[in-house]
């Protein structure tokens, strides 16, 4: 993604998950940006796709009536 595709965001993080970060992002050989923007992206995927199987799920246990 380019860096006029996006904007800064802020975030406070506890010493320790900084640390943990930044030894995966060296590790990885990526940027601490890189990593957070694809465990941002995994994680909205896995929420939208956890809501999507509960809603379904509540559907087939209360069925709408005519249906």
């Amino acid at each position: 993604m380019a860096d006029s595709d996006g904007r800064s965001v802020t975030v406070w993080l506890p010493n320790e998950v900084l640390t943990e970060l930044d030894a995966y992002a060296a590790a990885e050989e990526r940027s601490r940006s890189w990593v957070v923007n694809k465990a941002i992206q995994r994680y909205l995927r896995e929420e939208k796709n956890r809501r999507e199987q509960s809603k379904q799920t509540e559907e087939e246990s209360h069925p709408r009536p005519g249906r």
